[in-house]
């Protein structure tokens, strides 16, 4: 769940694959995306020349919850121009005030060898709050 409602958090490690220059900027302010805050992290490999782009949007008036995030690869190994997008659609919260993202739209437009390609899923996230785990489920003389 962290993932859908906070960020990937592989785009602020400082070592993954070979990027050697990260950017990270706080973005300005935007009438497309009112009482939000706007944070981008930029990545780029020097050869073969790669640039990965992830931009958030955070309402800081619900935790912090992404209301949109986005990713963007210019090349990879199997597909290249690759921008992947999630949209908070509805918000709800949990009996003791946390929120979360009660639907989402992830969409994926990319190339490959193939052409042009566009996916996109609509989730709809229930929390139950009542669960209850049993330690038995950590023990390791299970594994």
């Amino acid at each position: 769940m962290a993932t859908l409602a906070w960020f990937d958090q592989h785009s602020f490690l400082m070592n993954r694959h070979t990027y050697k220059l990260i950017k990270y900027e706080m973005l300005p302010y935007d009438i497309e995306h009112e009482g939000l805050i706007g944070f981008r992290v930029t990545k780029t490999q020097p050869s073969p020349l790669r640039t990965e782009v992830f931009v958030y949007w955070l309402d800081p008036a619900k935790d912090y919850i992404i209301i949109k995030g986005s990713r963007y690869n210019s090349d990879c190994n199997y597909y290249w121009d690759s921008t992947r997008i999630t949209k908070t659609l509805e918000t709800k919260q949990t009996a003791d005030g946390q929120w979360y993202p009660s639907r989402q739209v992830y969409s994926w437009e990319y190339s490959n060898k193939d052409g042009k390609h566009k996916e996109q899923t609509d989730k709809r996230i229930q929390i139950s709050t009542n669960t209850i785990i049993r330690d038995e489920v950590f023990d390791v003389n299970d594994l």
